[in-house]
């Protein structure tokens, strides 16, 4: 699987430079076509690969597996450099100057409908400055289209109020449930297949995972950049 991914890396940099940053309703991308359509089957079919280490099980509602890095040096190498450039290219794109690439983390979710950590909140990680999240989805067919992310504005008056902290993050990210009143739903990021969506964590980026998959999967890859303080 980490041969298979550095393969598409080329990919998925000409497809990001190729888009624009959407501005409704706050900064984010949405790109197309970010894997080979000829690969994409075997990509989305991630479960069992080889370089890919069951990580973790969310609440029994999200298993998460995490590409594993240990090939031969030629192979990290060429990773290093394709990671490298998507990142800088999305930066420029968000406007982010002067900033050098971190180490990613790529981690596959599979998520069902047992899956409760669907609050309103913002990729904001402790010890981070500045977070890139780029988010393949990978269903498929278009039948999952309404499985994708919501994107909210806030619209109260005192976000300290509002919104609460947790043990992995540094300001106030997560919304309470009883004042979610506070956010107003803008739109849903279609969940369509060979997609990416990808957003910062600037003050506005609040979005929420879906909430209404009953009897289904919903697989994804998540690509994250954390940059240090």
């Amino acid at each position: 699987m980490y041969t298979d991914f550095i393969q598409q890396l080329d990919n998925m940099l000409h497809q990001v430079e190729q888009s624009d940053l959407l501005t409704h309703p706050w900064p984010h991308m949405y790109v197309k076509e970010v894997i080979r359509s000829n690969d994409y089957r075997k990509f989305s079919n991630f479960q069992g690969q080889s370089n890919l280490k069951y990580w973790n099980n969310v609440d029994g509602g999200r298993q998460e597996w995490a590409l594993t890095t240990n090939e031969v040096i030629s192979d990290q190498v060429l990773y290093k450099e394709g990671m490298d450039k998507l990142f800088l290219a999305i930066a420029k794109k968000f406007g982010v100057k002067n900033t050098t690439a971190p180490e990613p983390s790529v981690t596959f979710w599979e998520y069902n409908e047992h899956f409760l950590e669907n609050d309103i909140h913002r990729d904001e990680f402790q010890g981070c400055s500045f977070t890139i999240s780029a988010m393949i989805y990978l269903p498929v067919d278009n039948s999952q289209k309404h499985y994708g992310t919501n994107l909210y504005t806030y619209i109260g008056n005192d976000i300290g109020h509002h919104a609460i902290k947790s043990d992995l993050i540094t300001s106030p990210c997560i919304a309470h449930k009883d004042l979610e009143h506070n956010w107003k739903y803008e739109l849903t990021v279609p969940f369509l297949p060979n997609t990416m969506f990808i957003t910062t964590n600037h003050d506005q980026s609040w979005h929420q995972a879906p909430t209404n998959i009953k009897g289904d999967k919903r697989v994804s890859c998540m690509i994250r950049w954390k940059c240090e303080s």
